[in-house]
């Protein structure tokens, strides 16, 4: 009986065997091409389930792939980069007979390159540069583009302020730039004597600063300390929203594309003291306090030239106590400020064109016991620059600039003679720079 069973089981196997070896392959041969009916070469050929059988096509487009006949519920799958997939079930595909797949093109939609030149010369003299990322991750900034400042080697600042010194200056002899344009006194949260915790700039509209320790370029003037070169965002990535909620304060940003090269971005902030003075009952000497500030950022780029205005207002005032004359007394201060910059850039070939545009207006208001003061301030400024490449080693850039500004102090009180000063100036200047570079040698 055991030998009866044995003798059918290598019947069996000696039948299964033979069958797999008589078994006929699948022989599907062809080539690939594209619409344009061009070869296709290194095109993939393979099963979906089964993809170690592949084969590629040759520089002709051609191609053989054998395959068993137990595979005929596969499907046929053929790739390249830059094409969809071609599948197509093996039932469906005519055996043994020539094939002509056709691959269709895949475009993927790939986010824009900008490639911008910089032809600001105050580039090569820059001391240190800061990005959006850097300002965050500061652990002082508390998110504050010039707060971000105190970190570097040359900075100075011994105030609780946000004002830039440089090098064991005063922050007075410092300078702040936005896109070409002096903003002075570039702080919130101010007292009379110019102290402020933040800076009036949203960290989210700025793309870069960098900062000259000590002696600025040429193309700006009136900085005795150090100058701090501040550019508003060029390229906007995509439209989004943010909203920040704090004890304090409700803020929204709105980023908002309009088509592939131009986009605005609006934010504004509400400061309250409700909430906080509620839960810090500890605070005696302040009363309440409250801002209000609204900003923009539009920027449009053509082909030649490019566009961008940028604006912020505010609106902040302050109740609280201080000591005068030995005696503890009620206080009260408010400030509104506004300025806008606007800037329209021209390239072509070797020659490259700026205008520079920008006005600030202020007027703020202490009174502490007898005494009330007040300061109005108004200022305006206008430049031009222009760079010009005479050869790939010479260029030359020139400039020229006007700004005008006016100061109106005035103080008074019960039992307090009154003080009306006032001061304006206009100041209009010009530069010229050449530089040339040869391999190792440069001379300016």
């Amino acid at each position: 009986m055991v030998k009866f069973n044995l003798t059918y089981l290598m019947m069996a196997l000696m039948f299964w065997s033979s069958s797999e070896l008589w078994a006929k392959d699948i022989r599907l041969f062809g080539k690939i091409t594209d619409k344009n009916h061009q070869a296709v070469f290194a095109a993939n050929i393979y099963l979906s389930a089964h993809p170690h059988l592949l084969a590629a096509s040759d520089e002709e487009g051609c191609f053989q792939l054998n395959i068993p006949e137990r595979f005929l519920n596969d499907s046929l799958v053929v790739s390249f980069i830059g094409y969809k997939s071609h599948r197509k079930a093996l039932k469906d595909l005519p055996i043994n007979e020539f094939l002509e797949i056709v691959l269709q093109e895949d475009w993927t939609r790939l986010n824009a390159v900008v490639l911008e030149q910089n032809p600001e010369v105050s580039e090569e003299f820059s001391l240190e540069k800061m990005d959006r990322l850097e300002i965050y991750l500061s652990p002082v900034a508390a998110g504050d583009p010039l707060n971000a400042l105190t970190v570097l080697p040359a900075a100075t600042n011994t105030a609780e302020s946000a004002n830039p010194s440089f090098r064991g200056s005063e922050a007075q002899a410092s300078q702040v730039v936005l896109n070409g344009i002096n903003i002075s006194n570039p702080v919130r949260n101010t007292q009379m004597s110019g102290m402020g915790n933040f800076s009036l700039f949203n960290t989210e509209l700025i793309q870069s600063l960098r900062v000259h320790a000590g002696n600025p370029p040429l193309s700006f003037g009136n900085s005795l300390a150090g100058l701090v070169d501040i550019k508003s965002t060029k390229q906007l990535q995509a439209s989004q929203t943010q909203i920040a909620l704090s004890m304090a304060n409700i803020g929204v940003l709105r980023s908002q594309k309009i088509g592939e090269k131009a986009f605005v971005q609006l934010y504004g902030n509400y400061q309250f003291s409700g909430p906080y003075l509620y839960l810090n009952d500890c605070q005696d000497m302040l009363s309440a306090f409250s801002s209000r500030d609204l900003g923009i950022n539009a920027h449009a780029t053509w082909k030649k030239s490019s566009f961008n205005y940028y604006a912020y207002f505010i609106n902040e005032d302050y109740q609280g106590k201080e000591f005068y004359q030995h005696q503890l007394r009620n206080s009260e201060a408010w400030k509104r400020r506004l300025f806008g910059v606007f800037n329209w850039h021209y390239a072509h070939q070797r020659l490259f064109l700026e205008l520079n545009a920008g006005h600030n207006h202020s007027f703020g208001r202490m009174q502490v016991a007898n005494i009330d003061a007040s300061m109005a301030e108004a200022n305006y400024q206008l430049n031009t620059k222009l760079k010009y490449f005479v050869s790939d080693a010479l260029y030359l850039q020139a400039g020229l600039s006007n700004e005008f500004m006016e100061i109106d102090y005035c103080q008074k009180g019960e039992f307090v003679e009154e003080s009306d000063s006032c001061l304006h100036y206009q100041l209009p200047e010009a530069f010229a720079y050449l530089r040339w570079k040869k391999e190792r040698v440069s001379l300016g």
